[in-house]
């Protein structure tokens, strides 16, 4: 689970939730409770429930955005993020329903009515009841939405990376064995060694594959076993230099997303020089972010 935008927009859209809310139960309202036309066109009428059930509605939807935080907090984004279906369904379910029952009787005694009157008649009851479920069953649905968008999300991502991943291993791989085979009549030691670098990159880049998410140590480990291959080949036109301190080295992101930028700064920047140039990649951490 993470935040969409900042924190002040989660607030707002919080705000807009409860006023959208409000609306549609102060017009239930006066469907069940209006008696004649001018109970409709009474706009004392309409500001004094629609003020009165915003209080509440206001009320539960900013306690279930408290316990939303806190619980994330005290369970922790990412374990909520790798939970199954059916454990997201429940505490996407479970959240809003306390905070509804939390929130209903706080939010009464806030618009100026006695909390004892709630449970003084069955329709009192029996409208905590249905607020419960609506509120519940439209977070539900908020979230189960939120839900398949991510999902979506992240399937589009894996796949272009797959694609990318696909792309660069054999345009990588020929063009290595190539300088090996053009190596081998009149440099063989040379060619091992160039060899023998290429079976650890191979190694290290299989390995980094097989798993979702890869540390931006293992990523410039690969980018300085990358380079070391092609500085066999450039000699003294390639120079470079790895920058990164031990926090931007445990960082999580996906596979073989740094080797792209260095590719791509050889051939297209440095390659084509005669002097060929220097290349930096310098990794810092700020305020939490890489």
């Amino acid at each position: 689970m993470e935040r969409w935008g900042p924190y002040w927009l989660q607030l707002l859209w919080t705000l807009l939730f409860s006023a959208g809310l409000n609306l549609v139960f102060t017009v239930l309202g006066f469907v069940v409770n209006a008696r004649k036309l001018s109970d409709w066109l009474s706009l004392s009428n309409w500001a004094y429930w629609y003020g009165r059930i915003f209080v509440i509605t206001l009320t539960i939807a900013v306690l279930i955005h408290l316990l939303f935080e806190l619980t994330a907090t005290w369970i922790g984004r990412r374990r909520i993020k790798s939970f199954t279906r059916r454990q997201r369904n429940a505490y996407f379910t479970i959240v809003p329903l306390v905070g509804v029952y939390l929130g209903w009787p706080l939010g009464y005694a806030l618009a100026g009515w006695q909390i004892s009157d709630i449970w003084s008649g069955g329709n009192m009851i029996v409208g905590s009841l249905l607020l419960s479920g609506a509120v519940t069953w439209l977070m539900s649905v908020y979230w189960s939405v939120r839900q398949r968008e991510t999902e979506a999300e992240v399937r589009a991502t894996e796949a272009h990376l797959k694609l990318l991943q696909a792309q660069i291993e054999p345009h990588f791989l020929f063009n290595t064995l190539a300088n090996v085979v053009s190596l081998i009549d009149h440099d063989a030691p040379r060619a091992k060694q160039m060899l023998e670098s290429f079976v650890d990159y191979l190694r290290g880049s299989l390995n980094q594959l097989r798993h979702g998410d890869t540390s931006l140590g293992a990523e410039l480990d690969m980018a300085q076993s990358y380079l070391s291959l092609i500085g066999m080949r450039m000699a003294d036109r390639l120079r470079w230099r790895i920058e990164a301190s031990a926090e931007a080295r445990e960082l999580r992101l996906p596979p073989l997303l740094l080797q792209p930028l260095v590719e791509n700064a050889v051939h297209h920047g440095l390659e084509p020089k005669l002097d060929g140039g220097e290349l930096l990649v310098r990794a810092e951490v700020d305020a939490g972010r890489l």
